[in-house]
């Protein structure tokens, strides 16, 4: 008769990424620096889109590829947090990343570089509209600053604005961006408009 012997389970198979998945996998995850005068997302905003693609890939790269692939996608003061705190996970990273870049400070500081001009800085014809419905997208919840972009659009396209029609006493997110999106069909119907850049986004006027 033979003796009932219990059996180890089986080791978690260890997966080792090819470097083409890694290359797709970093592809979809944007640079983060931290710092509101590069970035026009929120700490929040890349933990959310970032974490798309770990969900995406978690069953074919293991936690510390990610992790090390983030990193690499981390510049000045968000790279700097992440080494201070030798973080050792993916949920560590994005834990420290949330401390030490609030929501509420990051959008303060977007709303001083609308006004200033400075989240303008490069605009391009091409490009102004996806621009500004990011910008709208981080102030959300915020109508002073939803307020101040309406305004900085005014500036920046004066008279197909004007014919966009967007009430400023009653803004919210989802009039603005349908403002926007009014704009960006008023500018494909006129290719010689260009934004008239204002303030600090002269600088590389």
């Amino acid at each position: 008769m033979e003796a009932n012997v219990q059996r180890a389970p089986p080791a978690p198979r260890q997966y080792s990424p090819t470097p083409e998945t890694m290359s797709v996998v970093t592809m979809q995850v944007r640079t983060y620096t931290g710092s509101p005068d590069v970035d026009l997302v929120c700490a929040d905003r890349w933990i959310e889109t970032t974490r798309a693609a770990e969900v995406k890939w978690g069953m074919v790269v293991p936690d510390q590829a990610m992790l090390a692939a983030l990193l690499d996608k981390l510049e000045g003061p968000a790279r700097e947090a992440a080494e201070r705190a030798r973080v050792e996970t993916t949920e560590a990273l994005f834990s420290v990343l949330r401390d030490s870049f609030p929501r509420p400070a990051f959008q303060r500081a977007l709303v001083e570089r609308i006004r200033s001009g400075h989240a303008f800085r490069g605009l391009r014809r091409i490009t102004a509209v996806y621009r500004l419905r990011a910008l709208a997208a981080e102030l959300d919840d915020q109508p002073a600053g939803l307020l101040a972009l309406a305004r900085a659009t005014q500036r920046l396209f004066e008279r197909p604005w004007s014919r966009v029609g967007c009430r400023l006493d009653t803004i919210s997110w989802e009039s603005l961006d349908a403002a926007l999106a009014a704009l960006k069909d008023e500018l494909a119907r006129d290719e010689c408009v260009q934004p008239r850049l204002f303030g600090a986004a002269l600088a590389d006027a």
